[in-house]
């Protein structure tokens, strides 16, 4: 039973952890996070990503970002979680790869 609850609570609002994510000051529009991003949840809109709600939470549009612009909300939506801090991909794995992956 409690096993069904929680999977209930996690996969209702697993698409909506994008909701925790901003752009600070650094964005320069380069559309890295919309190529990126597996799963075709973001898109670019007045200059600026814009998240449509189908994150499945890999966080490749914050590691790959190459002006560390978005920033990741902490808990009861405190800023800066990602704020000043290392991003990190896997060493064999580069934006290429991420693109091409899409494809």
């Amino acid at each position: 039973m409690f096993y069904r609850i929680n999977e209930r609570v996690f996969f209702k609002n697993i698409h909506n952890e994008d909701r925790k994510f901003y752009l600070n000051d650094n964005c320069i529009s380069c559309g890295t996070c919309e190529e990126v991003c597996p799963m075709n949840n973001i898109v670019i809109e007045d200059n600026k990503p814009k998240w449509l709600h189908m994150c499945e939470s890999c966080q490749a549009c914050v590691h790959f970002c190459p002006q560390n612009a978005i920033e990741v909300m902490g808990m009861r939506n405190k800023k800066g979680i990602t704020e000043g801090k290392k991003r990190i991909t896997h060493p064999d794995i580069c934006i290429n790869d991420m693109i091409v992956q899409k494809n």
